[in-house]
């Protein structure tokens, strides 16, 4: 199992996953990761909000990886979006 290991939201992630030529599956699975940030993170900024300090900024890195990810692949997840109305929501 080398170069496996546990991503924030606890999924499985490897560098190489797939395979060599699998851009479109890892491509997919980094838009799942984000829009499972994404959806968790908005739970914690909606009026009934969760107070989970470390959780709340697990997800905040777990967001700006796949981010930063989907941006080094060119790739335009599929929560984008809906991304900068979070973003205003998790600033406040």
């Amino acid at each position: 199992m080398t170069g496996t290991a546990l991503s924030a939201l606890g999924a499985p992630f490897s560098e190489n996953a797939g395979g060599v030529g699998n851009s479109s599956n890892d491509s997919y699975l980094n838009s799942f990761r984000i829009s499972a940030a994404a959806g968790r993170l908005a739970l914690h900024v909606s009026p009934q909000e969760i107070n989970n300090v470390v959780e709340f900024c697990q997800l905040c890195l777990a967001l700006a990886r796949g981010i930063d990810r989907a941006l080094s692949s060119h790739d335009i997840p599929n929560k984008a979006f809906e991304l900068p109305s979070l973003f205003k929501q998790v600033e406040k």
